[in-house]
């Protein structure tokens, strides 16, 4: 319990909050024909880690992202999507920290960062979808998806986070 001792309960909440958040983006989707679904939920992946920071960012965008998957009946993806989007809000974290160190800003950089974050989305349920289906071509299909669905909430997200600073959300975690 000594972890915990800095972790403010107004951070745990804002971020089991954000998974409840990153979850309905989620649920609100499209249903694609050959592969899943397409959806905004990744743009709150991204603004989770911009955020919440590693730790709690890739938290809430997990656990969000698997209870989507589950309540849309894709369980066998859940324990992936857990994996794939928690490193993408941590990717996204980390990036984040190291750019502010630098004091760069602007929604330039944010869709940068995003762009390269969404990347490992992409490259993760490639590699899931060779791995669980068997075949490069069962996997090749939803490499144009997903890279549609990355760059759409990178997008998003480059323009959600000023707006989240504006309201001085994120000081209040």
């Amino acid at each position: 319990m000594n972890g915990l001792k800095n972790v403010s309960v107004r951070r745990i909440v804002g971020a089991s909050m954000m998974a409840a958040i990153v979850c309905v983006a989620t649920l609100i989707h499209v249903p694609l024909p050959l592969v899943g679904y397409i959806h905004v939920g990744d743009a709150f992946v991204l603004v989770s880690g911009f955020l919440f920071g590693f730790a709690f960012g890739f938290g809430a965008a997990a656990t969000g992202s698997l209870l989507a998957d589950l309540l849309l009946g894709y369980a066998s993806y859940a324990p992936a999507t857990f994996v794939i989007k928690g490193l993408v809000a941590l990717l996204a974290a980390l990036m984040c920290r190291r750019v502010k160190a630098k004091g760069a800003k602007g929604i330039l950089l944010l869709l940068a960062l995003s762009l390269l974050a969404e990347c490992v989305m992409v490259g993760g349920y490639f590699i899931f979808e060779w791995a669980f289906y068997g075949s490069l071509s069962s996997a090749l299909p939803g490499l144009f998806f997903n890279a549609l669905q990355g760059a759409v909430g990178a997008l998003l997200a480059a323009f959600l986070m000023p707006q989240v600073a504006k309201i001085r959300l994120i000081s209040r975690f």
